[in-house]
């Protein structure tokens, strides 16, 4: 009885292993279309989307700069967002931002109290993509838990 289930178990084994080397010549893989066909549909598929299409608009950075005091110390700050201008005029700018954000400035905002200041520069993109890029590259293998990790595990 043994030698019996013995012996069916390696011919399940066997007929497994053949089913499955079997199955593993008969696939085909599916061609792989052209990166440029697989650019353009994702390029469509944001377009469906609804945000600006920022194709020919200009690339900018504004520079909001602010002064503050923390425990009677002064403190001069500055932030820098980048953006595809909307729409601009002589003291306003709209701007359509990486993270799909629509954002106003003001040259001379009403009176925060911080003394702050508003100025916008054309940049360059391809330099903004690759230091982006750069620093999401930076970060791989640190254990970030926004997009690095998983419950522990760390993707590769």
């Amino acid at each position: 009885m043994k030698r019996s289930a013995s012996l069916f178990a390696c011919a399940l084994l066997l007929a497994i292993l053949a089913a499955g080397v079997y199955m593993t010549r008969q696939r085909t893989t599916p061609a792989k279309p052209s990166e440029g066909s697989e650019v353009q549909g994702a390029f469509e598929w944001f377009g469906t989307l609804g945000y600006p299409d920022v194709r020919d608009r200009k690339f900018v950075k504004v520079t909001t700069s602010y002064s503050m005091s923390i425990n009677g110390k002064d403190t001069d700050n500055s932030n820098d967002t980048y953006g595809f201008v909307l729409s601009e005029d002589s003291d306003k700018i709209i701007i359509f931002t990486p993270s799909l954000a629509t954002v106003t400035f003001q040259k001379e905002p009403p009176d925060t109290g911080l003394g702050e200041k508003v100025k916008w520069e054309t940049a360059d993109l391809p330099a903004f993509a690759s230091q982006s890029f750069q620093q999401q590259v930076g970060k791989r293998g640190r254990g970030f838990a926004n997009d690095e990790t998983r419950m522990g595990a760390s993707f590769q």
